[in-house]
């Protein structure tokens, strides 16, 4: 029927099948189609295939599967972004045997279509550690084919080797390493492994066939023995796992630093705000004016002694203070302590620093005399009193 179909010219057509039925306008619209072909000699079922990569493609939209014949097949697609995560996903295989993609536009013969490319993730072995470094990654993936980078720099650095991720060429032997050079009379070999390679002929390194449909193996009569094999399972590397890297980049301090700087500011902000001063606030305080617009040194006096009490405020609250709970004196510590029992007070109050003076000159006896001030506590609870005069 194939044959029939491509030498239809040669045919001497009837007054109804001269007839041409223009389907310009009939062609599907708003789908998106990857051609495939399965490197397996076995027949292919639809269904096991769409039941191998549905779970593994998780597809946003819904995708048609069809049977193109001699190991080809058509997948149809409701989003084009399905497509590119199909072939982002590279390499596949099934029944581990490779299957390359392409994108189909309908317009030829999937037979037509050139399936010659996949993208691998090559790991590079046996470099030395200065040299573990993604220029050199990129160096020696130039050799092997094109080279796609990623924007996740961290993806490329393992423990001990680097990734690279590389479209290659599968009707050539898949390449084993590079000759390297370290320095004068120094050389080296840099060694290559594939992630989830598929299976490939040990004799000649080829994606196209098996061990036993090699000519090498044939030709040799069985002759040759596993020692004679040129590739090997070796090539086929570990799958990567980003959660558990065994390369880390840790930052400086320098952000912390300046977050914890700023904290530190922000008080002094509020204070050169009351100055009413320029950028730094308090460069030039001649300059002060009162709120009428008459300058004052004694506002400006009574304004710098605010703002001493401010920081002094400020400083204290970074200390632990001395609590007044019940009649006796007990640190912020002591405070936790009964908070993690769920032992909460009644009263929590805090002594002005008068007050304090005067309990530690033992001037006074009764904690109720004290004039004391509200304060809250920022420890999971929180209570408030008023003294009494």
């Amino acid at each position: 029927m194939e044959d029939l179909t491509r030498n239809w010219q040669k045919l001497s057509l009837s007054n109804k099948e001269g007839v041409n039925v223009d389907l310009t306008e009939n062609k599907r619209l708003n789908s998106f189609a990857l051609a495939a072909k399965f490197f397996s000699r076995r027949s292919l079922n639809v269904d096991a295939v769409v039941r191998t990569f549905k779970p593994l493609w998780r597809t946003k939209g819904s995708f048609q599967a069809s049977d193109a014949k001699k190991n080809f097949m058509v997948f149809t697609f409701d989003l084009e972004e399905d497509v590119d995560k199909v072939l982002m996903g590279e390499p596949w295989s099934f029944d581990r045997h490779l299957v390359v993609f392409c994108k189909y536009d309908g317009a030829t013969s999937v037979q037509e279509l050139s399936f010659d490319r996949v993208t691998f993730w090559v790991q590079i072995h046996h470099l030395p550690f200065s040299l573990l470094t993604e220029e050199v990654a990129f160096k020696l993936g130039d050799t092997l084919g094109t080279v796609i980078r990623t924007g996740d720099s961290s993806e490329m650095r393992g423990g001990t080797f680097m990734r690279v991720r590389v479209s290659l060429n599968i009707l050539d032997p898949i390449c084993r390493g590079r000759r390297i050079t370290l320095g004068q009379n120094a050389d080296g070999w840099a060694s290559f492994s594939y992630e989830r390679l598929p299976n490939i002929c040990y004799w000649c390194g080829r994606f196209t066939h098996e061990d036993k449909e090699c000519s090498l193996w044939l030709q040799s009569k069985g002759s040759l023995t596993m020692e004679d094999q040129q590739f090997g399972a070796w090539l086929r590397a570990p799958q990567f796992n980003l959660a558990r890297r065994s390369f880390m980049e840790v930052k400086g301090f320098e952000k912390a630093v300046e977050k914890s700087d700023l904290e530190v500011v922000a008080p002094v902000k509020s204070w050169t705000a009351k100055l009413g001063g320029n950028k730094m606030g308090m460069e030039n305080p001649n300059n002060l004016e009162s709120i009428d617009g008459t300058k004052s040194s004694a506002d400006f006096a009574a304004t710098l002694q605010e703002i001493d009490d401010e920081i002094q405020r400020f400083s204290n609250s970074k200390s632990s203070e001395i609590m007044c709970i019940e009649g006796t004196a007990k640190s912020v510590t002591e405070i936790r302590e009964i908070d993690r029992a769920s032992e909460i007070p009644e009263q929590a109050i805090n002594v002005t620093e008068i007050d304090r003076e005067l309990i530690v000159e033992g001037k006074v006896s009764d904690f109720n005399s004290l004039e004391l001030r509200e304060m809250s506590f920022d420890m999971g609870w929180a209570s408030k009193s008023q003294g009494k005069k």
